[in-house]
């Protein structure tokens, strides 16, 4: 059964027979049906289809199976996505040289997908090993590439920057000494992740269009983050 929240979210003034396509390929997540929905809506006039848009992602993971999913659902905006994929764990070339493939397409907006396991492989799989100070330090390292990152992103580009909050649910299992220790992995993440917060919070970053999605599922990441507002 199609979700009526789902329908509400397309476009009005899409044909019915288009919107259920596309509310139905949303459901489900199933490539087939996504695709299906992508072809009709490619097929609309281009003023039902909304304006270009052209996103670049930076990603430190292989992201390309689900490439289709978010462009279905940047389309619903509507828009006419164009999505533009970096080089893994290429993070800081992309973002920090002008002269970049995707800074030289002058991208919409830019997205930066990260996981803790390559930001800083020791925190996943040497944790357990580490001293609490080099916990400690550790995550402050990752926290200042961030920054750093952030900090000279700015004076390079003025494309909105959307940056992910790390998965919390890959740093280490759900057992109760996890959820409760004060040294467990899902500690780090969750340091980093309110310091990313509190960092993309801060005045002069919000001014210069720095933006934060969360990313706490691992999931499809929402279209409706990169709506204008």
């Amino acid at each position: 059964m199609i979700s009526e929240n789902l329908l509400m979210e397309i476009p009005k003034e899409w044909p019915q027979s288009v919107r259920r396509l596309v509310s139905t390929a949303l459901e489900s997540g199933r490539i087939a049906a996504i695709r299906d929905a992508l072809r009709a809506v490619r097929a609309l006039p281009q003023e039902q289809q909304g304006r270009p848009f052209r996103l670049g992602i930076c990603r430190t993971f292989t992201i390309e199976a689900q490439i289709e999913a978010l462009t279905l659902g940047l389309a619903t905006l509507p828009c006419r996505p164009a999505i533009m994929v970096g080089d893994m764990e290429n993070i800081e070339q992309v973002l920090i040289n002008p002269q970049s493939q995707i800074l030289q397409a002058a991208p919409d907006a830019l997205l930066v997908l990260w996981r803790l396991e390559e930001l800083h492989p020791r925190l996943v799989f040497e944790h357990d090993g580490m001293s609490a100070e080099e916990r400690e330090q550790a995550a402050t390292d990752v926290v200042s590439r961030i920054e750093s990152l952030c900090s000279v992103y700015k004076t390079v580009s003025a494309a909105p920057l959307f940056l992910s909050t790390l998965p919390e649910q890959m740093a280490g299992g759900t057992a109760v000494t996890d959820l409760y220790s004060a040294h467990a992995p899902r500690r780090t993440v969750s340091r980093i992740n309110q310091a990313l917060l509190g960092f993309v919070c801060a005045p002069t970053n919000r001014e210069s269009f720095i933006d934060v999605v969360c990313n706490g599922t691992g999931g499809y990441l929402p279209a409706a983050f990169f709506a204008p507002r």
